[in-house]
């Protein structure tokens, strides 16, 4: 009888303890000594709780991290379960977990919290890089707001750039993405205009006017480009987007590249792109109208595996050389025209041979030395060239320099003690790396005897730039003693009866030349806009310069006058129109201290013409012979 009174007492109290603890019931929410502790009560329902995005287990992301290693945030800190959560009746008896319906975040990043710790006022950023993170400032330079890497659009997307589990392992990538032009917060390429206001609203192929930099100045632009058929395919949506109050800037971020924060690169397709015209000209039997339009002009590049992700934003205005010939062909009259612009880092372009005005009648991908293997190089694995050249590092962090060299804090010699980097040679000195000399190759693609004779030096790759750099420096001067000089050269300038040449006249040179003058300006352009083009494609960009010197320097008339505009000892090959301009009197209309219309003469240095000719003809100067200068570049 004692034993049947005992037992309910026993149930009851059994009841009483299950009702108070519940079926296994425990809080998340402690105050255990680490952060470790604490998650450790996540750990034991969802330990085999896999990344959706990683495909890896959560716990293991964690622990990797500084939120685990520095003791910085449990899974608690950052989801905020509610007091009591989990419930474990609902383990046994289903329904609803106790609490509201959000008792936990399960996006914490969507749901703000990351700025509980990384925020613009107070936040945590070990390296300091709060102010790029937010957007607080503005640019002295250009007197508008520096870029951020939470933009508007980045705003609760911290997982764009970072694994919300395991942000650590991946940091160094981040540093090293900081400091290039992708990423750096203050570079014109991001802060000079409030490009996500710079795109147009009809599709990319009928557009022949407009702003078109929200494709590459912009995360938001570019991923719309490549990925959007809103136009009814991809590579036509170039649209702004936000709002004109909106005064935050985007960098190319790392969701441009990457789809997600496994960091799977974005597969792009073969790349095409439009490059339409729109100009006021004289009306002409071809061109009745006086306008001349050119639309669905597009340019379709090779398949580039991987590197197809480069190509919008470093074919720089690929295509254009031919649509000169396209206005030719319209019968525009290039007396008055507009000229087509270029645009900076162009790699892909001259790479795939895509970029130049190629004057008719010539050969631009084949002979000695086309075959470099450039272009091709890296497509067996998928990666393409820009990738296999650009970010094949020692330190696989470093590949996101995307720098294949390493340059040194010097320039090249100038040679002359009377002028500035910019007189001598015809790239500004604004953007250093185009008159730095190279101190180390770190691609360890191009530093291999696997793809040369013998392995490349640093000495190899800066003789072969100041050949590059000086033979622009002639084709520059070359351009502008056509253009930039009076409407009667012959004649002393003369604001009133012997103005300076206008820049949309082309036919200066004779009935005919306007399209060859023009693509002659145009390669200038485009090849001072790459300063990698040396290496990027060397033969067509030799052929492009060599053709458009000899175009000038062959066609240098005057026809106001009838009479040669300069001497002709230059009249007959390139190697003699470089040593002209050593010694030449001939001067040019330039703006020198303010004063516009100054006039200066068009001088080369010696060494310029030596490492020009080197560069164009493979021999040095007093080693050729009259056959040999009547070569181009790769003729046997």
């Amino acid at each position: 009888m004692m034993f049947s009174k005992s037992l309910p007492r026993f149930v009851v109290l059994a009841l009483f303890l299950l009702m108070s603890f519940g079926c296994g019931e425990k809080t998340v929410v402690g105050q255990s000594s680490t952060k470790s502790e604490q998650s450790q009560a996540c750990f034991d329902c969802h330990q085999s709780g896999v990344d959706t995005v990683t495909g890896k287990l959560i716990v293991d992301e964690w622990n990797l991290s500084h939120h685990n290693t520095s003791n910085a945030a449990s899974c608690s800190d950052c989801h905020e379960p509610e007091q009591g959560h989990p419930s474990g009746c609902n383990l046994c008896h289903g329904g609803t977990p106790v609490g509201s319906s959000n008792h936990v975040s399960k996006n914490p990043d969507q749901d703000g919290k990351c700025s509980k710790c990384h925020n613009s006022v107070n936040g945590l950023f070990p390296r300091g890089s709060r102010r790029d993170h937010f957007n607080p400032n503005v640019s002295s330079t250009f007197r508008s707001y520096t870029a951020s890497y939470v933009s508007t659009n980045y705003i609760g997307n911290c997982r764009k750039c970072h694994n919300p589990h395991d942000p650590t392992s991946n940091i160094e990538y981040n540093r090293t993405w900081a400091q290039t032009g992708h990423g750096r917060t203050t570079d014109a390429a991001r802060v000079s205009s409030n490009f996500k206001l710079s795109g147009i609203t009809v599709p990319a192929d009928l557009a022949v006017s407009g702003s078109f930099c929200v494709r590459c100045h912009t995360t938001t632009g570019f991923v719309n480009f490549v990925e959007s058929t809103n136009f009814g395919k991809k590579f036509t949506d170039e649209r702004p987007f936000g709002a004109a109050s909106d005064n935050t800037r985007e960098v190319t971020a790392c969701d441009a590249c990457h789809v997600d924060y496994s960091f799977k690169l974005r597969a792009v397709p073969r790349v095409t792109i439009y490059y339409n015209f729109s100009s006021a000209t004289q009306a002409s039997a071809g061109n009745p109208g006086g306008h001349a339009k050119i639309s669905n002009n597009g340019v379709t590049y090779p398949d580039l595996g991987s590197s197809n992700v480069c190509v919008p934003c470093h074919s720089n205005r690929g295509g254009v050389g031919s649509l000169i010939k396209l206005l030719s062909n319209m019968g525009v009259d290039f007396a008055k025209i507009g000229r087509p612009g270029t645009h900076w880092l162009g790699g892909a372009g001259l790479l795939t041979s895509k970029i130049g005005y190629e004057f008719t009648g010539k050969e631009y991908v084949t002979g000695i030395g086309a075959d470099t293997g450039h272009n091709t190089v890296g497509l067996n694995n998928g990666k393409g060239p820009c990738l296999t050249c650009h970010m094949n590092k020692t330190i696989n962090s470093d590949s996101h320099t995307f720098k294949p060299v390493i340059h040194d804090t010097a320039q090249f010699d100038l040679y002359t003690t009377n002028r500035t980097w910019s007189q001598v040679y015809s790239m500004a000195t604004t953007y250093l790396p185009a008159t730095q000399k190279i101190s180390s190759i770190t691609s360890l693609t191009c530093n291999t005897s696997n793809c040369h004779a013998v392995a490349l030096t640093a000495a190899d790759l800066n003789r072969d730039k100041e050949g590059y750099l000086s033979a622009l420096a002639v084709l520059n001067k070359w351009v502008r003693l056509v253009v930039n000089v009076p409407v009667k050269p012959q004649l002393p300038f003369n604001a009133t009866t012997n103005k300076a040449r206008t820049t949309t006249q082309w036919d200066y040179l004779g009935t005919g030349t306007g399209p060859d003058l023009m693509g002659a300006a145009f390669n200038l352009s485009a090849l001072n806009n790459d300063p990698g083009g040396y290496t990027h494609n060397p033969l067509y960009v030799k052929r492009l310069i060599y053709d458009s010197i000899y175009f000038l320097s062959t066609k240098a008339t005057d026809p106001v006058l009838g009479i040669n505009q300069y001497p002709t000892v230059q009249q007959f090959n390139v190697a003699d129109a470089i040593n002209y301009l050593t010694t030449t009197t001939a001067t040019t209309l330039e703006t020198v201290n303010g004063v516009a219309n100054t006039q200066a003469r068009a001088l080369i240095t010696t060494h310029q013409a030596d490492a020009a000719i080197q560069w164009l003809y493979g021999k040095p100067r007093i080693s050729l012979t009259p056959a040999d200068k009547l070569k181009r570049p790769g003729d046997n």
